[in-house]
């Protein structure tokens, strides 16, 4: 039998999900800088697989 979901919790710390980022970089100075968000990202890799799916 499945049980209720408790709801949200007041100390949820996850990053929303269209702010997570589904790319880093590191730059040659050794920083990292964030690239595509998740939703971006899967965009981009759908239309890829459509392409070679053709």
């Amino acid at each position: 039998m499945r049980q209720s979901h408790p709801g949200p919790r007041s100390d949820n710390t996850a990053v929303n999900f269209a702010a997570c980022p589904a790319k880093t970089f590191l730059r040659p100075d050794g920083v990292t800088i964030l690239g595509r968000n998740v939703p971006e990202h899967c965009q981009i890799v759908g239309e890829v697989a459509r392409v070679l799916t053709w």
